[in-house]
């Protein structure tokens, strides 16, 4: 939950390849939290990404975590200091 209510988050299909990955739309603004596997391409990453208008597309914050339930801790802060 952020200062600005509740987040209700969903199953994000976009990310075939991660091991979870979810969003939320608050308003003009997209929370995705990602677990995304090792791979040749690089090291796994639990990752977290902000976006906002317009049309969700600007990257407005973005960050690791050590795991799935502080990426979502860390997306919902960045999203309460706008």
């Amino acid at each position: 939950m952020t200062e600005h209510g509740e987040v209700t988050r969903q199953r994000d299909p976009e990310f075939i390849g991660a091991n979870h990955a979810e969003h939320a739309m608050v308003g003009d603004y997209e929370l995705l939290v990602f677990d995304l596997p090792a791979d040749c391409a690089g090291p796994a990453v639990i990752g977290w990404e902000l976006f906002g208008p317009p049309r969700h597309q600007e990257l407005i914050a973005q960050g690791e975590a050590q795991t799935f339930d502080g990426a979502k801790a860390a997306a919902e802060r960045a999203f309460d200091k706008l």
